[in-house]
């Protein structure tokens, strides 16, 4: 009995521990910094990019799909102007082709999450397990522990906004593109189910993703018509192998001998995922004529996918569907294009309707242009996601409560119907209001004491104030009505 009782006490211990260790903060590591004017320059003007950037590699540990301890490695990028107490925004990226082409090394679609920061969010990018520096083989499109690579690093990244006097308030924005959008859906499901003590999510955005693994992706990718990612097909293959256990015994057993050897060097790192893509295409063209994916799966597993659900192909799929079994809280939007070549533009319409259908509150699925296809879709996609965003976004500036370098003056009434006062100003200053597209609808001088704003002719809205002055500035979100 003595002896069991010290196992347990031991085991007890080591569960702990692990418990603690699982959203450390190991390190950080400064990469670059762009300025506002050089973040325009570079990516075109836009009202909305309100500073520039500083980005940093965290190392944080998380557990790996066995559940065992490992490093994982991520992009932190933080507002240049730190005068001000800013939301988090959690950023998955899509699909990249190695384990070094990710966000944290500045490859991998770092860019993308770079310009939201600009916009005013303490932003964080997680490179996933398997990529960057974290061990083993990627769990692609695995949703828990996209999950929990993601939640643990927004642990480790408040803790160093803590250690390093960066302000948040208690605002959680989420969004993602491609795998991304699929694993930014699956972070929203682990905190509002698990973890709303925590965080606090204020809106969602997940941006053309496989949310329906099993039926919409799957009939799409292993259709009667030409699909030209046949790669993706390995690549989840090999993803749900190290995550399940019980996908294949060997790969001859999952695929057909001519494509066996290229999965195999794509596995061992040998080649990336583009290398394999394009061999595969060849492969089926020579072979069967037509790049239709399913025939470079065994016969008998084909049938399996598509004809018995309890096979572990089909279960693994299945557990990676993300729209049943929970609903969302906060308002979320599925941004989509009509001409998607790499995600069928029904997993978008698939996971709305359900959790429509099961009493979500403000849940929509967005067509954003009907002849984009997944390439073309990515900006005008983003941009819906940071004007959605921006109805809710709380950006509190420090020095409205310390002087220096915030306009001391009053914005009344907000809401407002026809005339906006602004008092208190001590010299000229410039005033515009943006509407959420980033058009100034006014655009004025103003002069030292009070002065008015008529507001007649606009329309009912949401709006951005923003005040300027000397160098000090004022900005303020009000409702017209």
């Amino acid at each position: 009995m003595k002896h069991f009782t010290n196992w347990l006490l031991l085991s007890f211990s080591l569960l702990i521990a692990f418990q603690v260790s699982a959203q450390e903060l190991i390190n950080s590591t400064y990469l670059q910094s762009l300025s506002k004017t050089q973040i325009l320059s570079q990516f075109g003007t836009n009202p909305f990019v309100i500073n520039g950037v500083d980005m940093y590699r965290i190392h944080y540990t998380t557990p790996d799909v066995l559940g065992v301890p490992d490093t994982a490695s991520g992009l932190l990028i933080i507002p240049d102007d730190l005068a001000v107490i800013y939301p988090l925004l959690s950023y998955s990226h899509g699909t990249v082709a190695s384990k070094n082409d990710v966000p944290s090394k500045l490859q991998g679609g770092y860019e993308l999450p770079m310009v939201m920061a600009a916009y005013g969010y303490v932003t964080v990018v997680a490179d996933f397990l398997g990529l960057g520096d974290s061990r083993g083989f990627h769990p692609y499109v695995h949703a828990d522990s996209e999950a929990s690579a993601s939640v643990d690093m927004l642990y480790a990244v408040q803790a160093y906004c803590e250690q390093n006097n960066v302000l948040l308030n208690d605002q959680l924005f989420i969004s993602g593109y491609s795998q991304g959008g699929h694993a930014s859906l699956a972070t929203q499901r682990l905190i509002e189910t698990e973890l709303m003590d925590d965080f606090t999510v204020t809106a969602s955005s997940p941006m053309s993703g496989p949310y329906e693994i099993y039926g919409a992706q799957s009939d799409y990718a292993l259709g009667d018509e030409e699909f030209f990612y046949p790669g993706f097909l390995p690549y989840v293959a090999l993803g749900y192998q190290r995550a399940y256990g019980n996908i294949f015994g060997e790969i001859e057993e999952f695929f057909k001998p001519a494509f066996v050897p290229m999965v195999e060097q794509f596995r061992d790192g040998i080649i990336n995922l583009n290398n394999l893509n394009t061999q595969m295409i060849l492969e089926l063209n020579a072979t069967y004529g037509e790049v239709l994916p399913k025939y470079s799966l065994q016969d008998s597993i084909l049938d399996q996918i598509l004809n018995n659900p309890d096979h572990p192909v089909s279960v693994a799929l299945a557990d990676n569907n993300l729209h049943e079994g929970w609903v969302p809280q906060v308002p979320t939007r599925f941004p989509y294009c009509g001409m998607d070549d790499q995600v069928s533009f029904q997993n978008s319409i698939v996971a709305s309707d359900a959790f429509n259908a099961n009493g979500a509150p403000d849940t929509k699925a967005e067509l954003i242009n009907p002849d984009f296809d997944h390439g073309e879709c990515v900006l005008p996609a983003t941009t819906f996601t940071m004007l959605f965003f921006r109805q809710y976004q709380m950006l509190e500036f420090i020095n409205s409560v310390f002087g220096e370098n915030t306009l001391p003056i009053e914005i009344f009434p907000n809401p407002v119907t026809s005339q906006l006062n602004i008092e208190g100003l001590e010299t000229e200053a410039d005033f515009r209001l943006y509407d959420l597209t980033g058009r100034v609808v006014v655009d004025q001088k103003m002069y030292f004491g009070s002065n008015k704003v008529a507001l007649d002719n606009i329309q009912s809205g949401i709006y951005f104030v923003e005040v300027i002055s000397e160098g000090r500035y004022r900005k303020e979100k009000i409702v017209v009505k």
